[in-house]
């Protein structure tokens, strides 16, 4: 949160709103009457994220994992939203939190699960193991080196 009130700071949103104007790419100037605002969530606010999916195969599991931890990048972060040019859209995951659970196409895995949620009342990811780092990255290094080998080859990534 910030320490000093920001333009337009809603308390309820945790943003705030800004302005700028449009630059005239011929001339490198202001162009007439073209202010806008936006609305700006500030460094140091914090989201919880969740993500569910259904019918994942290991290679978009591996794929979801890449794009996760490719927000902590140095070189190539991956970002959302706009403007990112101007310092908008950064991201970093806090991984000493990050919990993946995943079923996957497993046979013993899915029995497992179907055998405890028979014995409870819920069901869902939290019947599930949770995808160790160790099978987390070689998740994600299938992924990496199928893109690989398609790219040398010059070929269409199949999914499994």
């Amino acid at each position: 949160m910030p320490n000093t009130p920001m333009p337009f700071w809603d308390n309820n949103r945790l943003t705030y709103v800004t302005q700028s104007v449009a630059i005239d790419p011929a001339s490198g100037t202001a162009a007439h009457q073209k202010l806008y605002t936006f609305e700006v969530v500030p460094p140091g606010v914090d989201f919880e994220l969740k993500i569910t999916g259904q019918n994942i195969s290991d290679m978009e599991m591996g794929m979801l994992l890449t794009a996760l931890y490719a927000f902590n990048d140095a070189v190539f972060p991956v970002t959302l939203g706009a403007m990112v040019a101007r310092g908008y859209g950064k991201f970093k995951l806090d991984t000493s939190n990050l919990k993946i659970y995943y079923l996957g196409n497993d046979k013993a895995k899915i029995s497992k699960w179907i055998s405890e949620i028979l014995t409870r009342d819920a069901a869902g990811y939290t019947g599930l193991e949770e995808l160790s780092e160790a099978e987390q990255q070689a998740r994600m290094l299938d992924f990496q080196n199928t893109i690989k080998a398609a790219l040398s080859n010059g070929k269409a990534v199949e999914n499994d």
